[in-house]
């Protein structure tokens, strides 16, 4: 019984750094095939050439960004969309996935995210607890909205200090010349 509650807090990896701008590209390699069996389209915008993507969880991000992106792929069914995104606001860093699926059961909406809520007919509900505690431990957050009949999962977290000071100089930069 102990090890069946201790899956309702998952245990992650130390956190190793990285760069979101391999990660990108390393989840759309592996769902690829997934978005071609179930006959879903995939479209990944990569992120900005100045953008800096350098994270605290390098392997975190990766595995939150592939568990959402399999949720949208099964939300969108065939011939549906997904469409994955990195983007800056403001202070913070932004990954998003949509699908064009019915979107989210409300019978389930207010608990996403908590260990073993799922509104899956298969699935164990880890997968959303694991991406919302990733992106906690980066002081980040973990949202979902329905816009433009598409369901959004955002993952967002704080630019650290320097990096958002660099971003706002080469910008200030940029618009003098």
């Amino acid at each position: 019984v102990q090890g069946l509650l201790s899956l309702g807090s998952p245990q992650l990896p130390d956190p190793v750094p990285g760069d979101l701008r391999d990660i990108l590209p390393e989840v759309e390699r592996l769902i690829t095939p997934v978005c071609a069996h179930h006959r879903v389209r995939c479209k990944v915008t990569p992120p900005a050439d100045d953008l800096p993507l350098p994270v605290a969880d390098a392997q975190g991000l990766r595995i939150s960004i592939l568990n959402l992106s399999l949720n949208a792929i099964e939300a969108a069914g065939p011939n549906g969309i997904i469409k994955l995104s990195v983007d800056l606001d403001g202070r913070r860093l932004r990954v998003l996935v949509s699908d064009n699926g019915p979107g989210i059961d409300p019978d389930v909406a207010d608990r996403l995210g908590d260990p073993f809520v799922t509104g899956k007919r298969e699935g164990i509900g880890l997968g959303l607890t694991i991406a919302r505690e990733v992106v906690r431990r980066l002081n980040g957050t973990l949202t979902t909205s329905r816009r433009d009949d598409e369901t959004l999962m955002i993952l967002s977290w704080p630019l650290p200090a320097d990096l958002h000071s660099s971003v706002l100089a080469a910008k200030l930069q940029e618009a003098q010349t």
